[in-house]
């Protein structure tokens, strides 16, 4: 798979989280950013109204095999620098996430 494929199917799985916490919480959209691929750190960066809301540093892995010890340490990681706690959501393909 071409890397701006691969990019495009990782993004859409972070939409569709953002779209979530957006209807479930009743976040204002513009405190939820999904985080274009290859940019470090958290997938979803929510703004300090949203965190307090749902303190969450969120890692979307939408593959169809996941390597799931390196998917959460990566989780793990940009969560603590964030100084949140750390969400992985993941979705293999045919699956829901």
């Amino acid at each position: 798979m071409k890397p701006a494929s691969c990019k495009k199917k990782g993004r859409a799985l972070q939409n569709l989280v953002r779209d979530s916490l957006t209807a479930e919480l009743g976040i204002p959209p513009e405190d939820i950013l999904s985080v274009p691929g290859g940019v470090p750190g958290c997938d979803i960066l929510l703004s300090a109204s949203a965190r307090r809301r749902f303190p969450y540093g969120i890692e979307c892995k939408n593959q169809a095999s996941l390597r799931l010890g390196e998917a959460l340490d990566q989780t793990v990681r940009n969560a603590e620098i964030a100084g949140l706690t750390p969400l992985l959501v993941f979705k293999r393909r045919g699956e829901s996430p």
